[in-house]
């Protein structure tokens, strides 16, 4: 994670840790899931947020594997959303935690 990045940096930055982050996820079965620790809410405001960006490919993802654990992760990071906004995203949310 760095700041002042790029948006081709958050971009390059974003898809990599949202790869390695699903992978170590994938090496870990039966654990709970941690890598939510790493990307979780609040970010930044401005576009270029790299945790937000890696979120993103993360439930990008998920539209092609199906592994319950970053499911039930992505699920956890938008409950976090959530009540950090104060916004509707619990359809989304459930919507993950049922799936995982």
């Amino acid at each position: 994670y760095k700041e002042q990045q790029t948006s081709d940096e958050v971009a390059v930055t974003s898809k990599e840790a949202a790869h390695y982050l699903c992978q170590a996820e994938r090496l870990t079965p039966k654990t709970f899931p941690f890598f939510w620790i790493f990307i979780r809410p609040p970010w930044s405001p401005e576009g270029s947020c790299c945790k937000l960006n890696t979120f993103q490919q993360i439930k990008d993802t998920l539209e092609n594997i199906d592994h319950p654990d970053v499911t039930f992760g992505t699920a956890l990071i938008l409950k976090l959303q959530r009540l950090a906004l104060q916004g509707d995203f619990k359809i989304e949310e459930e919507k993950y935690f049922q799936k995982a």
